[in-house]
């Protein structure tokens, strides 16, 4: 199988750069329970275990960096994975890093598949944060 434009930087596991990677929001209803309304610049939340996306279901909580860009956007990221998302509202960019986490996950998943070293190791630690049901 053949690398895609938007899949070059997982194969040596690098960080998501954003050139030409598409994101799109899965998740028609976010959980009340990823946000708290009123706070206009929180520190630090946690995505929740459970059902994140359509298919996929969080076995672990990840620490999840959030702050405010100097364009008022919102930031989410976390450090483990190096995934983010980015949005005018808290929930807008948790969706956006769902989508950069299950992508993530997929693209990681198909190098290890392919024996890339890197990405055996990595696909691991993201087993025992993620599952892709059905």
């Amino acid at each position: 199988m053949g690398r895609s434009s938007d899949d070059h930087h997982y194969v040596n596991t690098q960080p998501l750069k954003g050139e030409g990677i598409g994101k799109a929001s899965i998740i028609t209803s976010l959980p009340k329970r990823w946000c708290t309304t009123g706070i206009r610049d929180p520190g630090v939340l946690s995505l929740p275990c459970g059902e994140v996306a359509p298919g996929w279901r969080l076995k672990r909580a990840i620490p999840l960096a959030v702050e405010r860009d100097e364009a008022d956007l919102w930031l989410v990221s976390d450090s483990l994975f190096l995934c983010y998302g980015s949005g005018e509202s808290l929930e807008q960019a948790m969706q956006d890093y769902v989508a950069d986490l299950t992508h993530y996950a997929n693209v990681v998943e198909r190098y290890a598949n392919q024996g890339y070293a890197g990405n055996l190791t990595l696909r691991d630690l993201l087993r025992e944060y993620l599952a892709q049901e059905g």
